[in-house]
């Protein structure tokens, strides 16, 4: 499923709220005028959560939406979140990571059906605990500066054996699902 922020994008550009699994069919339609490409209403409708399912949406279909909202392809789309302005977080869940104390634990979902705690070093670096279904492995060490519900979440930099494996970004369809904080 595309996360709450993804979706409000493509109501404003549509012109209308998506309510029901019928205004599928017309969204399909706008965006293949928009695009001259097609996706599907039932892809549509699994996209907007209106049917279930585990299978992630294929590059093309995200870069058709990247494409109908303005974006040349997916990934250029989920970048543009690395350049939000702080200004625009004060109407965002969002989760200060300055104000936590060492050793206390964040534990974040993604989809499909991805769950990761991490434990907090200090410094803006943690350490992953736990992974479920989700590329980071326990050990791994990250550079996280902030969490932002529904938005994916961009790790600076993940460490593993000594080896910087790069940046990484969790939830890049779905955004950030749930942020769960354990005091230690």
């Amino acid at each position: 499923m595309l996360s709450k922020i993804t979706i409000k994008e493509i109501e404003k550009r549509f012109g209308n709220e998506v309510r029901y699994p019928t205004d599928c069919e017309a969204l399909a339609g706008h965006i293949s005028m928009a695009t001259k490409q097609r996706v599907s209403a039932s892809t549509l409708k699994r996209m907007l959560g209106f049917i279930k399912g585990t299978k992630e949406p294929r590059l093309y279909t995200l870069d058709v939406i990247a494409q109908y909202l303005g974006c040349e392809n997916w990934d250029i789309y989920i970048d543009k979140f690395l350049k939000i302005d702080n200004s625009e977080f004060l109407n965002l869940e969002q989760f200060d990571v300055a104000s936590l104390c060492i050793n206390d634990k964040i534990e974040f979902t993604y989809e499909p059906n991805r769950k990761v705690t991490i434990q907090y070093k200090g410094d803006f670096n943690f350490e992953v605990t736990e992974s479920f279904n989700s590329k980071l492995q326990k050990a791994d060490k990250l550079k996280i500066l902030y969490f932002i519900k529904d938005y994916p979440l961009i790790i600076n930099s993940v460490i593993r054996n000594d080896l910087n494996m790069g940046q990484f970004k969790a939830g890049k369809i779905s955004g950030i699902t749930n942020i769960n904080v354990i005091k230690a």
